[in-house]
C-alpha cells in the first residue's frame, strides 16, 4: 500500500509551496511553528493526493489557508473534494481566509486552540493537558518548574 502521508512524488511539490507561501501562511506559520500551541503542526503536508496548508498529526487537525483564488468555482469544487477525502479519513478540517489571517490572527489563533481542546488525542509522556489552554508563552517541554522556597 503506498504511503497516504507526504507521499514520495509530492517533496518537490511541498518543498515548493513552503519557499512560495503566502503572506497569510507565513503569518500563520509564525504563531504556530515550533508547538507554541502545545502540539506539533506541519506546513505543506502531504495527505494522499492532497497537500495541506498545516497539518497536526496528534488533533487529526488540518488547517487550511483560502485566498481569493479559492472563489472560482472549479477550485471550490477541488476544496470540497479535499476536505470529503480528509474527513473519510477522520481529519477535521478547519478553513480561514487571508484575510482572516492577516487582520484578525487572534481570533484564528482562539479557534484553532479551541478545535485542540476538543479533539481527543493521547499526551506524549512527560505533557499535561493544560498546555492548550496557555498561549504561545507555554514552557517548553525541557524546561523546569521553579525551586520551592
Amino acid at each position: 500500500m503506498p504511503a497516504i502521508h507526504n507521499p514520495p512524488w509530492q517533496n518537490h511539490l511541498r518543498a515548493d509551496l513552503r519557499r512560495r507561501q503566502t503572506q497569510a501562511e507565513w503569518k500563520l506559520w509564525y504563531y504556530v511553528c515550533r508547538s507554541q500551541l502545545g502540539v506539533k503542526i506541519r506546513r505543506q503536508h502531504g495527505i494522499g493526493r492532497f497537500i495541506a496548508d498545516f497539518y497536526c498529526y496528534k488533533a487529526q487537525l488540518v488547517i487550511e489557508i483560502d485566498g481569493g483564488v479559492h472563489l472560482r468555482p472549479d477550485v471550490r469544487e477541488r476544496d470540497r473534494e479535499k476536505e470529503a477525502f480528509l474527513n473519510e479519513l477522520g481529519l477535521t478540517v478547519l478553513r480561514f481566509t487571508n484575510h482572516e489571517v492577516l487582520c484578525n490572527i487572534d481570533m484564528v489563533l482562539a479557534k484553532i486552540r479551541s478545535k485542540l481542546q476538543t479533539q481527543r488525542f493521547p499526551l506524549a509522556r512527560g505533557e499535561v493537558s493544560h498546555r492548550l489552554t496557555e498561549g504561545p508563552e507555554t514552557p517548553r517541554r525541557d524546561s523546569r518548574p521553579p525551586d520551592p522556597a
